[in-house]
């Protein structure tokens, strides 16, 4: 159904006729201004901070599976070091 009505939904006129209404309150009214602006701000602040934190995520994944290949292998040797010391303990 949405698809269907999706030219309905977003039509030119439309988008024009609110786009024209934001413009004029924008610059006429300063309070519907200043919430505008900052709305832009904090949603660009959100982006650039997605952004750095999706790439800083990207560098440390590969030392994470260095550091849990490192522990996995720690625990197979002491698990083999027991198994031998009991192994030997009850021949």
């Amino acid at each position: 159904m949405l698809i269907t009505n999706f030219p309905l939904l977003f039509d030119a006129k439309i988008i024009f006729d609110v786009w024209n209404v934001i413009l004029t309150d924008a610059f006429s009214d300063p309070s519907i201004f200043y919430a505008i602006s900052t709305t832009i701000f904090s949603f660009l602040f959100l982006l650039i901070f997605a952004y750095y934190r999706i790439r800083e995520g990207l560098t440390d994944y590969p030392n994470i599976i260095r550091i849990k290949r490192n522990f996995q292998s720690i625990a197979k040797d002491r698990l083999k070091q027991y198994l031998l010391q009991s192994a030997q303990f009850y021949n």
